[in-house]
């Protein structure tokens, strides 16, 4: 049974213990299914102009990743159609937006929060795989740009919340904390497994580079499950092309 608090000094949520144990067992058997789908991100300007990172270590993100819905040919998504794993809407609906974490959310001494249970729970989902020196730099979550969204297709929307679930099976690893920017004060979430952290967009945040066994295997990597929830507001193609929000690509 998870446990949900609300952290000091800067907005965010934080729910221990957020999955079953069998539960966790079928994520990373799509984890191992999924591997050669995760790739080096490559992120692209506001007039969709690749912006290519020849050195990884430089680049926003420095782990692998991929995201849901997924163009990927198989046998649920014929021609080629976004497809999302069964897993993926019952990791949604059952756990993250568990009617107990939207009572504690309903409740929350800070307003924002109150937004998430009144809002329509859709967006994406972007799984992130991290291995030895691997890191996620500073940034916001400021938007998704249109097509498949996880109920549907949708014109480009702002993110309002990201929602980030961390798992690791490896004990040796060292680092991949959550770090949050709050008033120039930077405040550590220590990496804690099977630990979610839900917080709004525009708190700017980043995960420690990690230490481990550069020859471990997939499994043993460090993954985080981020759901954004799209807020209600439609972004212009005229908005997109200023270049303010980065935007995923090839996933």
């Amino acid at each position: 049974m998870y446990l949900i608090e609300e952290l000091e000094d800067v907005p965010v949520v934080k729910v221990s213990n957020l999955l079953p144990e069998w539960f966790i067992d079928e994520l990373y058997d799509l984890f191992g299914q999924m591997e050669g789908q995760f790739s080096t991100p490559n992120w692209a300007s506001g007039k969709d102009r690749p912006m290519v990172n020849k050195r990884t270590s430089m680049s926003l993100c420095s782990a692998k990743d991929m995201w849901f819905p997924a163009n990927i040919a198989n046998k649920n998504s014929p021609g080629g159609q976004p497809w999302v794993p069964a897993l993926m809407y019952e990791l949604l609906e059952r756990f993250i937006f568990h009617q107990g974490i939207l009572d504690f959310l309903s409740r929350s001494s800070q307003d924002v929060f109150r937004l998430i249970p009144e809002q329509s729970h859709d967006g994406r989902m972007h799984i992130v795989s991290y291995g030895d020196k691997d890191y996620y730099n500073w940034h916001r979550d400021h938007t998704m740009p249109d097509g498949a969204f996880m109920y549907g297709n949708s014109p480009a929307r702002k993110v309002l919340f990201t929602f980030n679930l961390c798992l690791c099976r490896n004990d040796q690893m060292i680092g991949g904390d959550g770090l949050f920017m709050k008033d120039n004060k930077t405040i550590a979430a220590p990496f804690e497994d099977n630990c979610m952290y839900i917080f709004p967009a525009t708190v700017s945040h980043a995960a420690s580079a990690i230490e481990m066994n550069s020859e471990d295997t997939w499994l043993n990597r460090r993954f985080s499950c981020q759901f954004w929830m799209a807020g209600t507001q439609v972004i212009t193609p005229a908005e997109q092309e200023k270049g303010r929000w980065p935007r995923p690509t090839g996933k």
